[in-house]
């Protein structure tokens, strides 16, 4: 499959986290609580030596694993981006997950997925794996709304 890149944004009326390497870590960490109460702990993601292993029910085969994020901040925009380094689920290791809360009015919130390639097939990985994706970033973006306020 080709790789894919996917884009998932949201506006709030203001800053969710601080602009600092914190601030990142926070988003980010608030996207892999999402990621189990999304789907009520089936998947649940585990920091291992300073990576990701997303796994079912947290024990067995790696679905996704995803090395050392690298964390920036500033004034302008707080972001945490994670290597996609292997899993059952890849195709093939490369690309990228990114987690960024870009500073303005409003604030932009976006979960970035850049080359990506799937080990599903087509339709099969855009009618699960994507939506999954879309539906966990969305329930992300609302929650940090929700705490920020």
């Amino acid at each position: 499959m080709k790789p894919v890149t996917s884009v998932e944004t949201a506006t709030a009326i203001g800053p969710v986290v601080e602009p600092t390497p914190r601030g990142a870590e926070t988003l980010a960490a608030s996207y892999w609580r999402e990621v189990e109460a999304t789907t009520r702990r089936i998947v649940r993601a585990d920091a291992v030596a300073g990576r990701i292993d997303v796994r079912v029910f947290g024990r067995g085969p790696v679905l996704i694993r995803l090395g050392r994020p690298a964390v920036r901040a500033d004034l302008t925009s707080v972001m945490c981006t994670y290597p996609i380094v292997g899993g059952l689920l890849v195709g093939r290791p490369g690309g990228a997950l990114a987690l960024e809360q870009v500073n303005g009015d409003p604030v932009v919130l976006r979960s970035t997925l850049t080359e990506y390639v799937p080990r599903l097939a087509g339709t099969l990985y855009f009618q699960v794996q994507a939506r999954l994706h879309s539906l966990i970033s969305r329930r992300h973006f609302a929650r940090l709304g929700r705490d920020a306020r």
